[in-house]
């Protein structure tokens, strides 16, 4: 309130008027920045717990990450493990499928020498 106000009002209001419109208006200025000082600090809270957060969930997804690299590591080690297990069954089914060829083979000549002989 600049001088010249005080002083108007001062000659149309009685001095306890002045004296009760300012004391509330300090009353009510005190009362705003306390309830803005209180909002704020609300706020800071909410904020810091949305920081702290965060910071939680992107540490455990950088830890999910080191898991999933490592299974994706180890799926891949079955896998090659899992196709040299496959060729080797391969390789003994060849065999076998050779040797009872063979042995057919010798069976049926077998037979041919024994009635070749009677």
């Amino acid at each position: 309130m600049c001088v010249y106000e005080n002083l108007i009002l001062s000659l149309f209001l009685s001095p306890s008027s002045v004296d009760k419109k300012a004391e509330r208006r300090k009353d009510a200025t005190e009362k705003v920045a306390k309830l803005t000082s209180t909002l704020v600090s609300g706020i800071n809270r909410g904020v810091l717990e949305v920081f702290e957060n965060q910071k939680q969930v992107e540490k455990e997804a950088k830890n999910l990450q080191k898991k999933v690299d490592a299974f994706k590591e180890q799926s891949a080690q079955w896998v090659k493990s899992l196709e040299t297990f496959d060729e080797s069954l391969k390789s003994i089914g060849d065999f076998e499928n050779y040797v009872m060829t063979l042995e057919k083979e010798l069976s049926d000549i077998a037979e041919e020498l024994k009635k070749s002989k009677t």
